[in-house]
């Protein structure tokens, strides 16, 4: 639990110091009607008193409701095959906010709630509730199309037990 708590200060520390750089250059949002992201990464669980590393991905898309509030919906994953030949799945789908506290730069924190699933061989699933936080920053590519690096921490809370995982993906945002 110590390396989950370091790696997810020096995953909030990265993002500070890259948001830091892209304040200084300026970069106003322009935030408008639907949004959509997509990403891709990896990332740690702590599932039932076992851990792992494994895959993640994420797709979340909404509407603005200012230039400091994206509400909407994002379904987070974190997967693995692991070399015990069980694979497991965990999903959380939220009902999200991300908010971005400054007019320029594109930092942005956010939370959700939602529904959980945890599958593993795809025999065995249990459901419960689904708790998302996190936080990232935009980089402006062209237009209205960011890169946007994340880092979020997934709390599952399922009939038996509690699990955690930290995701650190990149995604392809468009708004």
């Amino acid at each position: 639990m110590r390396q989950f708590i370091v790696s997810a200060g020096s995953a909030g520390m990265l993002l500070s110091l890259l948001a830091a750089g892209g304040a200084a250059q300026e970069l106003e949002q322009r935030h408008r009607g639907f949004w959509l992201g997509l990403g891709f990464g990896g990332g740690w669980s702590r599932t039932f008193g076992n851990s792992g590393r494994g895959g993640a991905s994420y797709i979340r898309a909404g509407g603005t409701v200012n230039q400091h509030v994206l509400v909407g919906g994002e379904a987070l994953v974190w997967f693995r095959d692991g070399g015990d030949n069980r694979s497991v799945e965990r999903v959380n789908a939220s009902l999200t906010a991300m908010v971005y506290p400054g007019s320029r730069g594109g930092l942005f924190f956010k939370g959700g709630f939602g529904a959980a699933s945890h599958d593993i061989d795809s025999d065995t699933q249990r459901d419960g509730i689904g708790v998302t936080t996190g936080m990232g920053f935009d980089f402006k590519i062209a237009g209205n199309l960011y890169l946007t690096p994340n880092v979020d921490v997934l709390t599952q809370f399922l009939r038996d037990d509690t699990s955690t995982s930290l995701l650190f993906t990149v995604g392809l945002g468009w708004h």
